[in-house]
């Protein structure tokens, strides 16, 4: 029971990131309760489908581990697939674990099409679950949120842990050492950082053409600042950024860069993951793609 505890409490701290709402609070811990130790009802005989055809995957379903994620139709498909992440997920989890975690990928698309063209463009040939009916998430009511739609599951279906590896690598941790065993012991020292600015804006740029922003982050604190990784909310935007420890009171740059695909305004967002208090730190990215 105390091990639970502490998972429950330590998911809610990493779902929310750096928020302190109070709600949002509230509504991270009352999901993360419910859902843990939950099992996902997933149907026997489902059909997968690999590069549009069907086909039947029962190993896939007895792993000792899954990693169900769920997508809806809500906002750019693109954004929320994440295909090329998943991808290198997908080796990393070979490396560490193989044959031991199954991905179950369940798409409810109401654009089939543009599915089956980026699973294409992404060369996934990994069976996936197209549901346009909804049906498995009609039977589970996933939660309606992003950063909830995706769950660690052990052999008979049942939640261990919630959240999205690929969009916050403190969760992918926290699965990695329920997958392997492995508790990850790694102490980092803590520092604080500064940016120049967490609202970019690219005022009017030209659709299908790339355009470039820096942002200045300066060390403010007494050990060194180390980026993990830099994630963005879309497909379309791009970071560039060096890997080295930034010592104390120095600072760097990032590069972004976005090619917008169609007109009009755009709102992105980029995730600097830090060894900082605060990590992630957000940043909002917006202009006019003419």
């Amino acid at each position: 029971m105390k091990t639970k505890i502490v998972l429950i409490l330590s998911l809610t701290i990493l779902l929310l990131a750096s928020s302190c709402q109070n709600k949002e609070k509230r509504e991270a811990k009352k999901i993360v309760t419910e859902w843990v130790g939950k099992k996902i009802q997933i149907p026997e005989n489902i059909m997968f489908s690999v590069l549009g055809k069907d086909t039947t995957c029962p190993d896939l379903l007895k792993k000792p581990y899954k990693i169900l994620l769920y997508v809806d139709s809500t906002g750019c498909l693109s954004c929320r697939l994440k295909l090329p992440d998943w991808k290198m997920l997908m080796k990393e989890v070979d490396t560490i674990a193989l044959g031991k975690v199954g991905f179950i990928y369940i798409f409810q698309p109401k654009r089939e099409k543009e599915l089956q063209q980026l699973l294409r463009q992404n060369r996934i040939s990994y069976p996936v679950i197209i549901d346009p009916t909804d049906y498995i998430n009609r039977q589970n009511h996933f939660p309606n949120k992003l950063p909830y739609q995706c769950f660690l599951l052990d052999q008979s279906n049942k939640v261990l842990m919630i959240g999205n590896p690929v969009h916050n690598p403190q969760i992918w941790n926290l699965y990695k050492a329920q997958i392997t065993g492995k508790p990850n012991k790694e102490k980092r020292l803590l520092t604080s950082m500064q940016t120049s600015s967490t609202d970019l804006n690219f005022g009017k740029i030209q659709v299908n053409k790339k355009s470039t922003i820096r942002i200045k982050l300066t060390n403010t604190g007494n050990n060194p600042l180390i980026i993990f990784f830099v994630k963005a909310s879309c497909g379309c935007t791009n970071t560039d950024f060096k890997k080295e420890p930034i010592k104390s009171g120095k600072s760097t740059n990032i590069t972004v860069s976005i090619t917008p695909d169609s007109e009009g305004y755009f709102h992105k967002t980029i995730d600097i993951y830090s060894n900082t208090n605060n990590s992630p730190t957000q940043l909002s990215i917006k202009g006019i793609a003419e």
